[in-house]
């Protein structure tokens, strides 16, 4: 029988230690719940686990585990809608688990989701273009143009004026 267990397993710890904490932080940001976002994360870090032969050869892996675990948020909050229980509202979402400045997740927050998305793997995970699209099934010029948008919307919402500088992503 053959096992599904990485025959590099120090590639993988490595990749695990370097990676989860962003990947967390770009999770929140799309999920806007840390508890939640910290377990997808960890479910998808068991997939990837599981498929890291071919999965250490992946342009973005780092990509793949936040597109996993939002696409583990969404199959969860379908599955939760379908049994009629309640999703906590967004304003009660604790703090990210590294520090993050409370106004700009508030303003992250009020973004569109597929904005919050691209800014995660940009931004937080400081993705190329390519690598986001790729990540997130979209274009290259997709990417571009929701970041540019949610980057204008952070620059102009009045608790974060001034604390993204002009010359930032964007």
């Amino acid at each position: 029988m053959r096992s599904t267990a990485p025959d590099d397993p120090s590639g993988f710890s490595a990749f695990y230690r370097e990676s989860r904490p962003s990947c967390v932080r770009a999770t929140v940001v799309t999920v806007c719940d840390i508890d939640r976002a910290e377990e997808y994360v960890d479910e998808a870090f068991a997939l990837a686990y599981e498929r890291w032969r071919r999965l250490r050869r992946h342009p973005n892996p780092q990509g793949w585990i936040v597109r996993t675990a939002v696409n583990l948020s969404r199959k969860q909050w379908h599955r939760r809608n379908r049994e009629d229980e309640l999703t906590p509202p967004a304003s009660l979402v604790p703090p990210p688990p590294e520090p993050m400045d409370e106004k700009i997740l508030d303003a992250l927050l009020a973004l569109p989701e597929r904005q919050r998305e691209v800014i995660a793997h940009r931004i937080v995970l400081q993705a190329s273009t390519k690598e986001a699209a790729e990540a997130l099934d979209i274009t290259p010029s997709t990417v571009t143009v929701h970041l540019h948008r949610a980057m204008r919307a952070l620059r102009e919402h009045p608790d974060v004026r001034g604390l993204l500088g002009e010359g930032e992503v964007g």
